[in-house]
């Protein structure tokens, strides 16, 4: 007889069964464990480098490696304490570690994501079926006791937005049959699941003033109202179908201008290595980095670089020549969420990420490769740090 599946629940809160026994609930004493733990299992379909959990995990610091390596090892202690059935959950590779995908497991955030793709192909009657799968699976947001952290909030924007796609279109297919029962429903239990929806509240509305529950629409729309997340009190029916009707239309050209603007951002955004940019977008990019690494505790270097001529008065365009093969170092050397920018004739300002995870400093590797091309024509490299702080 074979094992049942493990199940494992990412969104609305973090848990782990089998048979519906509860698993691993020791990890909820150590936060460092059952991270690590959850970002091998949201990303359970690739692997994952050392240094893509560092930069999580432990930022710049300068034993990050050795530290991931003895968290992994207590992780693999308390699985193999607590559950020795999952003594093979985590593969390690070279330089990685993975979820084990040959594991008897179902996760929550891997079935709502093929569920939506697959609706996205699919005809009715079957892609009703996928989209209802879809706002079954969606029970909260993912991991909320870790809210706030980079890897989880952008994973939650992308699920949040899937299951919005599949319920606005359960609610327009309701009121288009005439079930405007089951669209106040469906509008209640998104309403439960993001507050802060207006569409929802105007559905919900709708539906109710349809069905001629008018005390119940004067109450969500009287709710809603005093949360903020309704511009007027309880309008007449036209009105609202009309303001209805400017909505829905109003967030399809979102849809289609974000789509574009991704496309935008995508390919030129493209590539590896430092991004280059005027010194103008280089301040405001800078200004935005700096306040977001106070929040999320993500130090910044800023680096000047000068480039100093092998004469005291070089010809015509030998410096330029110089910098030209200094920033296509940069392009190759740096990372690529550095910024570089022109800051005079024989300078460079340079945003950066900090140093690597062996605790070398992205500035030597810049300086070794610059001295290493055979058009740098003679020119030293100097270079400054900073750390910046906010006012």
């Amino acid at each position: 007889m074979s094992n049942p599946p493990i199940r494992i629940q990412l969104l609305g809160g973090f848990s782990m069964a089998v048979g519906g026994r509860p698993m691993l609930s020791g990890l909820a004493r150590n936060r460092k464990l059952q991270q690590l733990l959850q970002y091998l299992l949201l990303n359970c379909d690739r692997a994952v480098t050392h240094q893509e959990l560092i930069a999580h995990f432990w930022g710049n610091s300068f034993d990050a490696e050795a530290s991931l390596r003895a968290v992994m090892y207590r992780l693999r202690q308390t699985i193999d304490r607590e559950e020795p059935a999952l003594a093979n959950c985590i593969r390690t590779g070279r330089g990685s570690y993975r979820w084990n995908p040959a594991l008897a497991c179902s996760i929550d955030v891997q079935e709502l994501q093929r569920a939506s793709a697959a609706a996205a192909a699919a005809a009715p009657p079957r892609q009703d079926e996928l989209e209802q799968a879809v706002i079954a699976l969606y029970k909260g947001r993912l991991l909320p006791e870790a809210a706030g952290e980079l890897w989880v909030d952008r994973r939650q924007v992308e699920l949040q937005a899937l299951y919005k796609t599949a319920l606005y279109h359960q609610i327009e297919r309701a009121r288009a049959r005439g079930d405007l029962s089951a669209a106040e429903s469906l509008s209640r239990r998104g309403l439960q699941m993001d507050a802060a929806d207006e569409r929802l509240y105007i559905e919900q509305i709708l539906c109710l003033q349809a069905l001629e529950r008018p005390q119940e629409a004067a109450a969500a729309a009287g709710w809603a109202r005093a949360l903020g997340f309704l511009h007027t009190g309880i309008p007449g029916l036209s009105d609202l179908e009309s303001s209805h009707q400017r909505l829905i239309r109003a967030q399809a050209a979102m849809q289609r201008e974000a789509a574009h603007i991704e496309e935008e951002i995508r390919l030129g955004g493209a590539g590896s290595g430092a991004f280059i940019c005027s010194y103008a977008a280089f301040r405001c990019i800078s200004q935005v980095r700096l306040r977001a690494s106070t929040r999320y505790h993500h130090p910044l270097l800023v680096a000047i670089v000068s480039l100093v001529p092998p004469v005291a008065r070089p010809v015509s365009g030998r410096t330029a020549a110089a910098m030209q093969v200094l920033e296509g170092v940069l392009l190759r050397t740096l990372n690529t969420g550095d910024v570089a920018a022109r800051y005079s004739e024989n300078r460079f300002v340079l945003l950066l990420s900090g140093f690597a995870a062996d605790g070398t400093g992205p500035m030597e590797r810049v300086r070794s490769e610059f001295y290493r091309h055979p058009g740098q024509d003679g020119y030293l490299l100097l270079y400054q740090l900073h750390t910046p702080h906010p006012n």
